[in-house]
């Protein structure tokens, strides 16, 4: 009982602290008001009390915010892991895609992209390609992908650049070629539409860049 009566004098007295600071800090600022404005003490003191309320809810705020001190650390590991998912896949080089200085077109380019694309999609596919060595893949994107420009160098002027299995399908049987695999062109038909998600490809596209150059080359 003794504790419990000691406790509430000391939680009394703080309250009694505060009360007189806050009330000191009004009339303080209430005596300064009326020196450059016409007020009087009651309304300064008013005022007063006023700001102090507000002070006091601003630094209630900023404490009990929850920042944490590790969220930037949190972003550089969802980056890092970001680029482990990228490093996880082969790619096809840059260099496959052009002889010379003169090759680096927004074409090549955009081939570069799709048949990356196409290639990626290879590597995390249920179909089965072990009978294809990773030159005969990567051979296989980029022929995926001519054929993917084809078809899209048709469709410039379309309100929706979309590429579909029988636009594949129709585009080889157009040039004398067998069609490969539903499967195959499915596939190849998701990764050019996800290139198709981007605006320089979309620029290419409906400008007929094809032929221009390109610095996106490294």
């Amino acid at each position: 009982m003794g504790a419990f009566l000691l406790l509430f004098l000391i939680i009394l007295v703080i309250v009694l602290v505060v009360q007189a600071i806050v009330l000191a800090w009004a009339i303080g600022v209430g005596w300064l008001l009326t020196l450059f404005l016409p007020f009087s003490l009651f309304e300064g003191a008013l005022l007063g009390i006023i700001s102090a309320g507000m002070v006091a809810f601003a630094l209630q705020r900023i404490l009990s915010s929850e920042i944490s001190p590790f969220s930037d650390y949190d972003d550089d590991d969802d980056e890092g892991e970001l680029f482990d998912v990228l490093d996880s896949y082969e790619v096809i080089p840059e260099n496959r895609f052009y002889k010379d200085k003169t090759g680096k077109t927004w074409e090549a380019w955009v081939k570069h992209e799709i048949a990356n694309g196409i290639y990626e999609e290879m590597q995390d596919s249920d179909i089965t390609f072990a009978s294809m060595g990773k030159q005969q893949l990567q051979e296989l994107a980029i022929r995926l992908a001519d054929i993917g420009i084809a078809v899209l160098k048709t469709k410039a002027k379309n309100r929706t650049l979309r590429v579909t299995v029988a636009n594949l399908r129709n585009r080889m049987k157009k040039i004398n070629q067998r069609p490969y695999d539903d499967d195959i062109l499915e596939l190849a038909a998701e990764a050019i539409n996800d290139e198709l998600e981007y605006e320089e490809t979309i620029d290419v596209i409906r400008g007929k860049l094809w032929r221009q150059p390109c610095d996106m080359f490294d």
